[in-house]
């Protein structure tokens, strides 16, 4: 998988959430935005619909308008279906395998690393 794979993008944004939550920490948008992970803003905003249309994230509001989709975010978390995503899906295992091997490609995988996270032993 490439380092802007759906899979490897999606592993990234709820490991990082998942991490924040345990350590009761607030999820840093900065940290997640298109720029941070290297992402066009179409890519990003397609990512971030589908993991709040999936039930795996909360706190966004996606809105459809003419121009696109705008976001507004309110204490942006990971649910308990996006934890058990991360955790049971095979996809996400491979993904898993694929960001340890690209160590420290971006501002948030360097949080990751930080926080002690490494993605291979969730």
């Amino acid at each position: 998988m490439a380092k802007n794979d759906y899979s490897v993008i999606v592993c990234i944004i709820l490991s990082y959430m998942y991490e924040c939550l345990k350590a009761g920490k607030q999820v840093e948008l900065e940290l997640m935005n298109p720029e941070a992970l290297k992402l066009c803003d179409n890519y990003w905003m397609y990512i971030i619909r589908h993991l709040v249309k999936d039930g795996y994230i909360e706190g966004v509001l996606c809105t459809h308008t003419k121009e696109g989709y705008s976001f507004t975010f309110d204490d942006i978390n990971i649910t308990p279906k996006g934890i058990e995503y991360l955790q049971e899906n095979s996809y996400m295992q491979k993904a898993k395998e694929t960001v340890s091997s690209l160590a420290n490609f971006t501002s948030l995988t360097s949080a990751l690393v930080k926080m002690g996270l490494t993605v291979a032993k969730l």
